[in-house]
């Protein structure tokens, strides 16, 4: 993005893809967005250059097994059942 003048005001989308394997896994997560992250630009309000996202909760998989069988009732060392 260039620099605004004073009262302007710019947006912009960006899609986000989290990753497979999250290193702390489910939990409550934010998205952070700061504008001239580097302060290149002097301004007479550097305070007002983030915004936090609603609260984002990823939820962990929860694998059950419903059902479970086998086609013999016995077996001995070595068979397949």
């Amino acid at each position: 993005m260039n620099p605004l003048a004073a009262g302007q005001s710019e947006s912009a989308t960006l899609d986000v893809t989290l990753p497979t394997a999250l290193t702390n896994g489910a939990g409550t997560y934010y998205v952070i967005g700061k504008a001239d992250a580097n302060s290149n630009v002097s301004e007479a309000n550097e305070a007002n250059n983030n915004k936090v996202s609603a609260v984002l909760t990823l939820q962990a998989p929860d694998l059950t097994v419903s059902a479970l069988s086998t086609s013999k009732s016995g077996v001995g060392p070595g068979e397949s059942f």
